[in-house]
């Protein structure tokens, strides 16, 4: 087996200093993010998502805080925070807390006993089960706008409502460069999702999603949705300079219709 990187006690350090001194919403989630990976190794990089679940603990005296630290877990699919925000949103019964994991939990590389205590915990919350759940059959207009942010290959031609396009990146790189470009990629206005080599493809594919990914990636997804364009699956390095990064949300853009362009500024 294995072994399991742990973050260093240094990466721990930038971390909460990040997340703890930062006035909540003083900034933006993606300028927090930008300052957090910035100048990351790929080792480090790659510990960062579970060094973010192991300080949110750490900002427990300040809910602001938390729940900052929870929404930028969320907003860049740091799926491997799930498990210690879960023992957070339990211990302190938080609905915010509890949405958060769920959202996280939509990601199958979450543990299925995580995802199951989320899901108890979020029974009674129409709200927490689609964000859970793909099956769960939305009721009202806020529930299936919600739907088709967490599912976006759910769409039909009849159910399109105006949602951030989806770009999703696999995880079977260097993670500095990917959580670099996710940074990039939000302030674009995309939606990002991040897609573990070792678990299920997830029902994000529609026509506004693409596929950021490795050729062995690509091939797994259209083994599960043979009909998703291949023109939205971008085989390629992620980008390390401005340039590259420049030409790659072109490569994007033109694999998605003109009124779903991301900012390419």
């Amino acid at each position: 087996m294995v072994p399991i990187k742990q973050p260093s006690p240094a990466l721990y350090s930038a971390v909460l200093h990040a997340l703890g001194n930062t006035a909540p919403y003083s900034r933006s989630i993606a300028s927090t993010m930008s300052d957090l990976v910035e100048h990351l190794t790929a080792e480090q990089a790659a510990c960062l998502p579970t060094a973010v679940g192991q300080v949110l603990p750490l900002l427990c005296n300040d809910q602001d805080r938390l729940h900052f630290a929870a929404h930028l877990a969320v907003r860049f699919d740091l799926f491997e925070a799930a498990a210690p925000l879960t023992e957070l949103a339990l211990a302190r019964d938080d609905d915010d807390l509890k949405l958060a994991v769920a959202t996280l939990c939509g990601n199958p590389a979450v543990e299925p006993q995580v995802r199951q205590r989320v899901a108890e915990a979020v029974a009674d919350i129409p709200f927490g089960r689609i964000r859970l759940d793909r099956s769960f059959v939305p009721s009202t207009e806020d529930e299936q706008r919600l739907y088709l942010q967490c599912w976006p290959g759910a769409h039909t031609e009849s159910s399109l409502m105006p949602q951030a396009p989806v770009v999703v990146l696999d995880t079977d790189g260097p993670a500095d460069a990917a959580l670099r470009f996710a940074v990039r990629l939000d302030r674009a206005g995309a939606s990002v999702r991040r897609l573990s080599a070792a678990d299920d493809v997830p029902l994000w594919f529609d026509p506004r999603t693409v596929l950021v990914c490795q050729a062995t990636t690509r091939s797994r997804v259209l083994s599960t949705y043979p009909r998703f364009p291949e023109r939205q699956i971008l085989v390629q390095d992620l980008p390390t300079t401005d340039r590259a990064t420049s030409a790659l949300l072109r490569q994007i853009n033109a694999a998605l219709p003109r009124e779903h362009h991301l900012d390419g500024r």
